[in-house]
C-alpha cells in the first residue's frame, strides 16, 4: 500500500521499494538494499541514482564504502508542491484548449 501511494506521487516501483527499504533499514550498503528489497542489482543502482537526484536519499562514505540513507519522509510534501506548481503553470493553456 505504501509503495502504491509513492508510485502515485511519481516514483517508480523500484524507487518506491528502495526508498521504503531504506526507511526500514536505515543507513545501508547497496548489497543490504539489494538483499532486503529483492530487486536486481542493476535496478537498485538505477533507483538509488534517481532517488538521490530527487532528494529522497543521501549518500555517505563510511569505512571507504558508499552507504545510503532515506531522507525525511516530509520531502514527499515537497514533491507534491513541485507537481502542483507545474500543473498551475500549464492549467490556463489546458483550459483554453478544452472544448465542450
Amino acid at each position: 500500500m505504501k509503495a502504491d501511494v509513492l508510485q502515485q506521487l511519481g516514483l517508480t516501483q523500484n524507487e518506491s521499494k528502495v526508498y521504503l527499504t531504506l526507511l526500514d533499514t536505515g543507513l545501508s550498503s547497496t548489497s543490504t538494499i539489494i538483499e532486503s528489497s529483492g530487486i536486481h542489482r542493476i535496478n537498485v543502482y538505477d533507483a538509488l541514482k534517481k532517488l538521490k537526484t530527487k532528494g529522497f536519499i543521501s549518500e555517505v562514505i563510511k569505512n571507504n564504502k558508499k552507504q545510503f540513507q532515506a531522507a525525511d519522509p516530509d520531502n514527499l510534501k515537497n514533491l507534491l508542491k513541485v507537481q502542483e506548481i507545474a500543473l498551475q503553470k500549464i492549467l490556463p493553456a489546458l483550459q483554453m484548449s478544452f472544448t465542450m
